[in-house]
């Protein structure tokens, strides 16, 4: 674990937001780097790595075979399992939010008939969005996220590639769209906001990434084609390589794109919203809304601070002991099991007459095995323990 580093390069007498459009980005990367270096101080990236590892059953990626089971120990003489309780659990608490979701309605502040008629366009806008963007598969990966990273998150934004298309501009034949809203769902790896906010209602600003095709990214910003690809790579970090295993630029035609928000304040009054690829500039104007585009949710905040907490981090230390005891079982049963025949060592053995599989043990007296720990009847207790704890 390393100490926080400081960033010389962030402004001290200036509010960065205030920068040069071109400035931004980099003090964002500087600030999106000092926000992951605290949640790697305090513990918090090891224990989401662990809860991916465990939910998609990958506990033991490093002793790979063509079989679940994994042999280890200094020569191979341990069974390896996972007995994965600890995604059933993940799911099963999904379910108890999942099957009540929230129901949406517009409400009527005003008693003239134009609010009225409003209200009726705004719950038509409301059950049509439900069913075009997967409102139910949206919610679910909300949950589904805040239990694994700590924080989810659902992306509201404007995509001006969407709908159909209304007309070509006959100088450049640029295709013109309806645009609509995009719903996307992001991770504790696609935002940051000040690492020094208590409350996370109370943010100012935040800024978050999605993957777009590039392709798409080159129509809807024409001319920009050369200075997005020279900035690709300078979205990359450690916390890709690290943690999320970011498939390198060559193999796939899909890119980062960066939004960031500033909410209007005495310092910013006109908030400012910035839209970027790499140093790349490909949107930068005010941010007028009193909130920020990110629907976002944590199991439980933690006291004192903007960070989240998971009952996925208790249930880690149950699953490991719990994957240690199946395997415990089942090393004995793989040493153990099978016929084995005792000779003592004065027998004349005749090995043609053994069936094929047979194992012969020849001492002077006759092999026992020490049971330390109770049998494999107390394993089997220990695990009822210990999903009774989970």
């Amino acid at each position: 674990m390393r100490g926080l580093r400081t960033f010389a390069d962030l402004p001290k007498d200036k509010y960065f937001w205030k920068e040069e459009a071109e400035k931004i980005p980099g003090f964002l990367r500087a600030r999106r780097q000092q926000y992951f270096e605290q949640l790697e101080v305090k513990g918090v990236l090891k224990k989401v790595e662990r809860s991916l590892v465990y939910y998609y059953a990958d506990r033991y990626p490093e002793t790979y075979s063509e079989m679940a089971l994994k042999a280890g120990g200094e020569q191979g003489e341990l069974v390896l399992a996972q007995f994965n309780e600890f995604r059933a659990f993940i799911r099963l608490l999904i379910t108890y939010v999942i099957q009540s979701p929230p129901a949406l309605d517009t409400i009527v502040l005003n008693s003239d008939v134009q609010s009225a008629n409003d209200a009726i366009l705004g719950n038509q806008l409301l059950d049509y969005y439900t069913e075009t963007e997967r409102a139910t598969e949206l919610f679910f990966r909300l949950v589904e996220t805040s239990l694994l990273y700590t924080a989810g998150y659902i992306f509201c934004c404007w995509d001006p590639l969407k709908g159909k298309p209304l007309k070509a501009n006959p100088e450049t034949n640029e295709i013109y769209y309806e645009g609509d809203v995009e719903f996307e769902n992001l991770t504790l790896f696609d935002v940051f906001f000040d690492t020094g906010v208590t409350q996370y209602p109370k943010n100012p600003w935040v800024s978050c990434r999605k993957r777009k095709l590039k392709w798409d990214v080159f129509e809807e910003y024409p001319g920009m084609q050369d200075e997005i690809q020279r900035n690709l790579e300078k979205d990359r970090d450690e916390t890709d390589i690290e943690i999320m295993a970011a498939v390198g630029q060559e193999y796939t035609d899909q890119i980062w794109v960066n939004y960031a928000y500033h909410l209007p304040t005495p310092s910013l009054p006109n908030g400012r919203e910035l839209i970027y690829v790499g140093d790349a500039i490909l949107g930068d104007g005010p941010w007028e809304s009193k909130f920020l585009p990110l629907i976002r949710m944590v199991p439980e905040d933690v006291v004192g601070s903007a960070d989240g907490y998971s009952s996925a981090f208790d249930l880690q230390g149950l699953q490991e002991a719990l994957d240690m005891e199946v395997s415990s079982i089942l090393t004995d049963h793989n040493a153990l099991g099978g016929k084995k025949i005792w000779f003592s060592d004065n027998d004349a053995i005749n090995t043609a007459e053994l069936e094929a599989g047979i194992k012969i043990v020849q001492s002077e007296t006759p092999p026992q095995v020490l049971q330390f720990s109770g049998g494999n009847a107390e394993n089997l207790k220990m695990i009822e323990v210990l999903i009774r704890g989970m």
